[in-house]
């Protein structure tokens, strides 16, 4: 999946530095509120386009980031491993976008509208391509991550397009690393066979 599709440059770069990471959790747990601001301008691209994942919503997923956001800076002082930040981030994401799948089953009314802005926004698909071939792209992409178990797409989605490291998604989902591997293995190798029945490669994608 990385190679079929990447995100484009964020207005922010994200702290990948596992030292820098950590002194950014230790700042954010301790309520720092110019670290609470770099925690929603480095991360809240990335939980939105997890939510629309999950929600199939754009809308939808706007209003459950800031339930998100909210949440981590009301419970900032619950973050017992600062360099775990993105992880814990992305579980209050998951535990948020749950939580609306269980009101939406009681009350089918809130469903959400088909699936319309999956891709991370803005992408870059081959600066060539015109709107009507990244419009193909997404729905093919759509329909595939459709067709998987949600174990197995939450760990593509964490791993494939917000770049989780396999331990940071063990510590969203809460499952051993082993785990991880598996179901990414189950889940791309799903994703190779919806495409295959389609006679599309990865490589007819780029």
């Amino acid at each position: 999946m990385v190679s079929v599709i990447r995100q484009s440059e964020r207005s922010v770069s994200q702290v990948t530095d596992p030292a820098a990471l950590k002194r950014l959790g230790e700042a954010v747990r301790r309520g720092d509120p110019q670290a609470l601001s770099a925690l929603i301008d480095q991360f809240g691209p990335g939980l939105l386009h997890y939510l629309v994942t999950c929600t199939g919503h754009q809308e939808t997923a706007e209003d459950l980031l800031q339930d998100t956001l909210l949440a981590a800076v009301r419970h900032c002082h619950r973050l017992r491993h600062p360099e775990r930040l993105r992880a814990w981030l992305f579980r209050i994401a998951r535990h948020t976008a749950l939580n609306w799948q269980r009101r939406r089953r009681r009350h089918p009314d809130l469903a959400a509208s088909p699936l319309d802005d999956l891709m991370p926004g803005p992408v870059v698909i081959n600066r060539a391509r015109d709107r009507t071939q990244r419009s193909d792209l997404r729905r093919v992409l759509e329909e595939a991550l459709a067709t998987l178990p949600s174990t197995e797409r939450d760990v593509i989605v964490l791993r494939h397009f917000e770049h989780l490291s396999s331990v940071e998604v063990a510590h969203v989902l809460r499952v051993r690393v082993g785990t991880v591997h598996s179901r990414t293995h189950r889940g791309l190798k799903r994703l190779l066979e919806h495409l295959q029945e389609r006679g599309l490669t990865l490589e007819a994608l780029l």
